[in-house]
Parts: structure tokens; C-alpha cells; sequence
């Protein structure tokens, strides 16, 4: 998406509570995480489907997603494990 679109895309995304989570991960570039919350994946996924219809927007895979729609909690992915004790 472009730079310009990043506020209003976290705004729109915001706007529908604890479906997901949003973090920015270069804000030059627009690229955003987001993290959707297993219950609700269908919704999320038709939301961002309707949102890429408003903002140019598109899905790149994380690299741990093996494919999938939504990165599950896994050993592989680094956003789910705990910190080192």
C-alpha cells in the first residue's frame, strides 16, 4: 500500500475492536503486521479482503506461514515464542 494509505488502513482495521492487531514494520515502505486472532480468521480475512477493494493493498506471506491464510502460534514462528530465561 502506499505511505499514505498506512493511517487510514490501521484507523479502518482499528475500527473493528480485538479482531486483529496491527504493527508497523517499515513505515516508509507501509508494510504492517498483522496479527489476527484465531476466532476470528474468517471475519478478519473477509475485512482485509473488502479493505484491499478501498486501499491498495496486498498479502505478503510471513516467512514462518508455511503457506497458510493466518500465521498460527508455532516453535517455528518468532512472534510466539517466550523469551529467553
Amino acid at each position: 500500500m502506499s505511505p499514505r494509505d498506512l493511517a487510514l488502513f490501521q484507523f479502518l482495521l482499528e475500527g473493528y475492536g480485538r479482531l486483529a492487531s496491527i504493527t508497523t514494520i517499515d513505515p516508509r515502505l507501509a508494510r504492517v503486521r498483522v496479527t489476527i486472532m484465531p476466532d476470528f480468521e474468517a471475519e478478519a480475512v473477509e475485512i482485509l479482503a473488502r479493505l484491499s477493494e478501498v486501499i491498495a493493498c496486498r498479502r505478503i506471506p510471513h516467512p514462518d506461514s508455511e503457506g497458510r491464510t493466518a500465521a498460527r502460534p508455532s516453535p517455528a514462528n518468532k512472534a510466539f515464542r517466550p523469551p529467553p530465561t
